[in-house]
């Protein structure tokens, strides 16, 4: 029985003394899993918005009420804002400004029409919800989701006396509220001055004194420093005096005009696409076109792109983050440390059933880190999850290796 034990003893020290000295002739190597992957050839800079502003002054002093909400759409010949100059009472624009919001949103909600409509245990916890959310929004300091919520906690109350036959039905308040618009409007229609839209685009009250210093007409003349000085400005916290009331954007068609080093514009064509995205807004990238490219200044220059395509609250900003993609690569993602060069080729080591094989790829894409390969031999591929080596003492092709 011990002589056995003995045996099993000495195959084990064997196989431990083969082991080490095997360690001594096949060296330890650092390899990879080849993935799929792509690389971006981008730069990011902030740059200014550039549009089609229309300005829009009131013509006479007094009190304005805005019928488009900040941001929206409108179209051409859409009312704007009513301005109510002279000697007029205070009180009856405030009643109808609070009456429009209230038709506004019946109209919205449509609640005559919901499925709840005749459910008062929907409608009750639509208005607790409500309420609830008013709460959160106080405390937020939100005035304006406070102000919303507000009407429609009005309009639920409305609705929830309708189903409890309190009141008549949703249609006839909305019938009296027209009326009291049209009772309040004939009252003040003498000193009424209503702004429309000369053209379609998208509407705001909100005027940074920009809208005639940075335009389409004058983007060509800006330098990288000039252009670095307006976004410091136009992010600072002292904004520009306007002698306008509101002003519609053009969201058909908009530019960017970006600072970028010359190096990068160089491989920029006028009148070739690259692909935008405004990391802060959306995480989706469009195309645009290289409209100008300014002269060269102290190694920099200005990239002015074009594009329609609608971004939501773009239009509204004068600056923002941008990236600029010139070009995308994909294909294998390896690190840079596992591309060798052999005969004058560039080539991957793989480890296949522990056996060294040289793989000839070409480089699309790289950094001082990662790189974008393809297969440049079809006989030879190099193939997905392929295990190369990163690190190894020495490279030879059909050498063993050992992980």
């Amino acid at each position: 029985m011990k002589s056995k034990w003995n045996i099993f003893i000495w195959i084990f020290a064997c196989l431990v003394i083969v082991n080490i000295v095997r360690g001594f002739f096949s060296e330890m190597v650092v390899t990879e899993s080849v993935r799929q992957g792509s690389m971006e050839e981008a730069f990011t800079s902030k740059g200014v918005i550039v549009k089609y502003e229309t300005l829009y002054s009131s013509g006479v002093r007094g009190t304005a009420e805005a019928h488009a909400i900040e941001g929206e759409r409108v179209k051409k010949g859409e009312n704007l804002v009513d301005v109510f100059g002279g000697d007029v009472d205070q009180t009856l624009i405030s009643k109808l400004a609070r009456v429009n919001e209230r038709i506004a949103v019946i109209n919205e909600n449509r609640l005559g029409n919901s499925t709840f409509t005749n459910d008062a245990a929907k409608i009750e916890s639509e208005l607790t919800d409500s309420i609830n959310k008013v709460i959160d929004a106080g405390y937020g300091k939100n005035i304006d989701v406070v102000a919303d919520l507000k009407h429609r906690i009005a309009v639920l109350a409305d609705r929830k006396a309708v189903v409890s036959g309190v009141k008549d039905s949703a249609s006839n308040t909305l019938e009296q509220l027209e009326n009291e618009k049209r009772d309040l409007e004939a009252q003040i229609s003498a000193v009424r001055h209503s702004i429309y839209s000369a053209s379609a685009g998208v509407f705001s009250h909100y005027l940074d004194g920009f809208e005639e210093v940075i335009t389409p007409y004058n983007m060509h003349e800006f330098t990288p420093d000039e252009i670095d000085a307006l976004i410091a400005e136009a992010t600072s916290d002292k904004k520009k005096e306007s002698n306008y009331i509101c002003k519609v954007a053009d969201n058909f068609r908009y530019f960017i005009a970006v600072p970028v080093s010359a190096e990068f514009a160089s491989a920029m064509t006028v009148g070739k696409r690259v692909t935008l995205r405004f990391p802060e807004l959306s995480g989706s990238s469009f195309n645009a076109l290289v409209q100008t490219i300014t002269p060269e200044t102290d190694g920099r220059v200005v990239a002015i792109f074009e594009t329609s395509r609608y971004v939501d609250s773009l239009i509204l900003k004068r600056t923002a983050n941008v990236e600029i993609i010139r070009e995308k690569y994909s294909g294998f993602k390896v690190s840079v440390d596992s591309i060798k060069t052999l005969d004058d080729i560039n080539g991957v080591y793989a480890v296949r059933e522990g056996i060294m094989h040289f793989v000839p790829v070409e480089i699309l894409y790289n950094t001082e880190e990662t790189a974008i390969v393809r297969t440049k031999d079809s006989e030879n591929p190099l193939k997905l999850y392929d295990e190369i080596i990163i690190k190894a003492d020495s490279y030879e092709e059909g050498k063993t290796v050992r992980g």
